[in-house]
């Protein structure tokens, strides 16, 4: 069978009660979509894979109008949520769903379908637990709760325009996150947590953006700030600036305070120049600049590209300046560094990233 793979988010809920055999969640009358996993054991070894079969029924399009017997959605994913906890090195993997990617999926009424999952190790974690004496756990021992979502996208008018209903009815747009019941599964004793040296290799052999939430989760835990910011100095390129954007977030969630790591961490910035910053080409690796809060720096676009200069703050969710970029008219930091802390600068034309500047 084929099988689509999608990276298990970050998440922190809280579990709210989950039932002893999941149903579908219902919130408000006659969802469109209902979900249920029943899962193939309820308890497990924490070196085991955790598999079910998971449900999917599809009622009616969200308008509920009865000309629309069919629904089109967009940009589908499969997603897992656990419970109280992060999973940044587990996947879910549904069997028999059609390969991504999903430009386009069309629903009709009364749709029902069975799909096997499970959840693994991401390859590098395997590979690390296989190269052990001793399997790595995959997860920790107790007591754990799980739901699987389906996110649906709305194509928009343009793309749907192009698709006719299989009864050549209309089309009705359906938009949002659907998700399964808690289902509760416990694991007993087997295998080695983690350890700092297992945590150091998949940070430098994954994917960057991966890297940089493994190491935002188990850093702290597993790993004393100097040599957090160790790894970040042996890294290079996007890898850097995202596992600098997680060192922070560790640092600005008071789980630590740390002078002498921070010095070291600020190091890794080199001061702006008279120059300022470079975007004038996209392939040029990513800067690493040190600003003083304030000050005012030219940002150099000699390109005729079109392009933009976007701050996205590492610390705390938000864009804090966005800008366009011209070739025949200088652009500044101007009201753009007002604010202390760590930012990726992006342009979100292409979308490239220019680099991270550390205002402080």
């Amino acid at each position: 069978m084929r099988a689509f793979l999608v990276a298990a988010p970050i998440v922190a809920l809280g579990c709210t009660g989950p039932s002893e055999r999941p149903v579908a969640e219902r919130a408000g009358d006659a969802p469109p979509v209902s979900i249920s996993i029943t899962l193939d054991r309820a308890t497990l070894a924490a070196t085991d894979e955790v598999a079910g079969t998971l449900h999917f029924e599809f009622h009616a399009p969200p308008s509920g109008s009865a000309e629309g017997a069919t629904a089109w959605c967009a940009d589908t994913t499969w997603r897992l949520e656990l419970a109280n906890e992060w999973a940044p090195l587990l996947d879910l993997v549904v069997e028999g769903d059609p390969d991504p990617p999903y430009l386009s999926r069309i629903l009709s009424k009364d749709h029902v379908a069975d799909y096997r999952f499970k959840i693994v190790p991401c390859p590098e974690f395997a590979g690390r637990s296989s190269a052990s004496a001793v399997p790595l756990r995959r997860f920790d021992v107790g007591n754990h709760a799980m739901r699987i979502v389906f996110d649906a996208r709305d194509p928009g008018a343009w793309r749907r325009a192009s698709f006719q209903a299989p009864d050549g009815g209309r089309l009705d747009p359906l938009e949002g996150s659907f998700k399964s019941r808690w289902a509760t599964f416990d694991i007993v004793a087997a295998g080695r947590p983690l350890d700092a040296d297992d945590l150091e290799a998949i940070v430098f052999s994954t994917e960057e953006r991966r890297a940089a939430d493994v190491f935002a989760v188990e850093g702290p835990r597993l790993l004393m700030p100097e040599r957090m910011v160790a790894i970040v100095a042996r890294s290079n390129g996007e890898r850097r600036g995202f596992l600098a954007e997680a060192f922070v977030r560790t640092r600005t969630a008071d789980r630590w305070f740390n002078d002498k790591a921070w010095i070291a961490f600020r190091a890794l910035f080199t001061d702006v120049g008279d120059s300022g910053l470079d975007c004038s080409s996209h392939e040029a690796t990513p800067f690493m600049t040190r600003i003083a809060l304030g000050r005012v720096a030219p940002i150099r676009h000699i390109s005729a590209a079109t392009c933009n200069f976007s701050m996205r703050w590492a610390e705390r969710s938000g864009v804090i300046a966005n800008f366009s970029l011209r070739s025949s008219r200088p652009a500044d930091t101007l009201n753009a560094v007002a604010i202390p802390g760590l930012f990726r600068c992006s342009c979100d034309v292409h979308p490239r990233i220019w680099g991270w500047l550390l205002v402080e």
